[in-house]
């Protein structure tokens, strides 16, 4: 609509009336995100940071700036920020996997990057100037970063806790950051979208010079420290192995068995899971301990919820251009007073 709204026609007259505006404005886009204002809270709220309410703030942030509300795009950019605050970590990686964090982004991402630009009346008191979340929004710039860092060599996101062996980042994440961040992503993006028809941003706002543009590159060895994984690489970034150890502390969709090992080398997993999404009853065998840990203690499963947390912790961590190596350790058996793994 915002691209047809001032159109004319041919005498220089308004294609859209008084009326017709009125219609679609009020009653088809307002009404369209004021039926999902209870979700997030109500009528001016943003309260809820869980992994669906982006897609409500999502359409908040384009409704504020295709009609102009400075309302709505103040609650849509709280709700961002809620969900940034909260629902992510200092290190950039969210509370949930790789695949749940991807679903935060693809709707999460996509509000400041709708709001950039928004200029805020001098009479609204909340918020002054104009919206630039580019300029210093350090942990927006750390999301972007993880999501590269915590690829396979074929590009698709490590199938650590629900994440499917297949799945990638989606490919307007990938334009969005080669628009915003192209000290990370550029050169990059016809790897990791695998070529094929760009997203409608790229249409916009990319030159194809720039999807176009492939240069080879190293995927960095790292450690998250609040997401608690380590991922080390050796080789190419297309056809190196990759070994990674999972102890993150307890969160929505992850790993159910700290300490888990995941090798990935000659193109293909050969150790540790092939993701799972264990949230139905029918699938609570591969939720369990016993299906795919490497140590099972007593025959029983590990500390996830309940009374008792698992309690995770870095012991030793140590990276060079031929080894790397860590240590970590867990409270995952209350029956064990050591639990310890080295990779």
């Amino acid at each position: 609509y915002d691209l047809v709204a001032e159109a004319k026609k041919e005498d220089g007259s308004s294609v859209w009336n008084e009326e017709e505006k009125l219609k679609v404005e009020r009653d088809f886009i307002l009404e369209y995100v004021i039926g999902a204002e209870p979700f997030v809270g109500g009528e001016g709220r943003a309260d809820e940071d869980n992994n669906k309410a982006p897609r409500v703030y999502n359409a908040q942030a384009a409704v504020a700036k295709c009609l102009g509300i400075p309302e709505l795009a103040d609650v849509a950019i709280r709700g961002y920020e809620i969900v940034r605050d909260n629902s992510f970590l200092y290190d950039g990686m969210s509370t949930e996997s790789p695949s749940y964090t991807n679903m935060y982004l693809s709707q999460l991402i996509a509000i400041p990057e709708t709001l950039y630009g928004f200029e805020w009346p001098k009479v609204f008191e909340p918020r002054k100037g104009v919206y630039d979340p580019y300029a210093d929004d350090k942990r927006l710039e750390l999301m972007y970063r993880a999501v590269l860092d915590q690829l396979d060599p074929h590009y698709h996101y490590l199938p650590l806790s629900d994440t499917h062996v297949d799945s990638g980042p989606s490919r307007h994440i990938i334009e969005y950051g080669l628009k915003r961040f192209p000290e990370y992503f550029s050169g990059k993006y016809p790897a990791i979208t695998g070529g094929g028809a760009p997203d409608q941003f790229a249409l916009f706002y990319l030159d194809r010079k720039e999807l176009e543009n492939k240069q080879s590159f190293q995927l960095s060895e790292i450690y998250f420290p609040a997401w608690m994984t380590s991922i080390f690489r050796q080789g190419r970034a297309d056809t190196g192995s990759v070994l990674s150890l999972v102890f993150n502390p307890k969160g929505g969709h992850r790993h159910q068995d700290n300490l888990s090992l995941y090798y990935f080398a000659n193109g293909t997993g050969v150790l540790g899971d092939q993701g799972y999404v264990g949230d139905m009853p029918i699938n609570r065998w591969i939720r369990s301990t016993k299906s795919h840990n490497l140590v099972v203690v007593d025959d029983s499963d590990q500390i996830f919820y309940g009374d008792e947390e698992r309690v995770p912790a870095l012991k030793l961590l140590a990276t060079s251009p031929k080894v790397s190596f860590i240590e970590a350790e867990s409270k995952a058996y209350p029956q064990c007073s050591e639990y310890r793994r080295l990779a």
